[in-house]
């Protein structure tokens, strides 16, 4: 027998598919747009509104005490953002020794998938748990 998806397990899917279409289109058209510089400006402030509106609207977020909780219940999140941190601080002592300027060799997405690949981790374990907390509400 298969599993059944329920109709709010389609929503948190589609909310998925949003973030991660919008996630890309940052990512390819990110420097572009910050080239941009006034007309960017004033098209992010345009959107504070609604993104005010769906974080209220939102049952769930990834607040501080649930990432504490991911961490605290998985040990190789753990693991992983301890790697990250080992990492940053081995980055930093580089940098500082040696003046080389890490900014220009990653750019802005180099940092965003730094940034990514930092919290992904925690993200998807939530939202998985969200997932199947939809599933067992049924």
């Amino acid at each position: 027998m298969g599993r059944i998806v329920t109709s709010a397990q389609r929503r948190l899917a589609l909310t998925w598919a949003i973030a991660c279409v919008a996630l890309c289109l940052v990512f390819v058209f990110g420097p572009w747009l910050f080239e941009q510089g006034r007309w960017f400006q004033y098209a992010l402030l345009a959107l504070i509104p609604l993104a005010i509106k769906w974080d209220r609207s939102s049952p769930s977020k990834l607040s501080g005490s649930a990432a504490s909780r991911v961490v605290g219940r998985y040990p190789l999140i753990k693991l992983w953002l301890a790697a990250c941190a080992i990492l940053s601080l081995g980055l930093a002592r580089i940098t500082a020794r040696t003046g080389f300027l890490l900014w220009d060799l990653i750019g802005d997405r180099g940092l965003l998938i730094a940034l990514v690949l930092l919290v992904a981790s925690i993200i998807i374990v939530v939202e998985r748990e969200r997932f199947v907390a939809l599933r067992e509400a049924n």
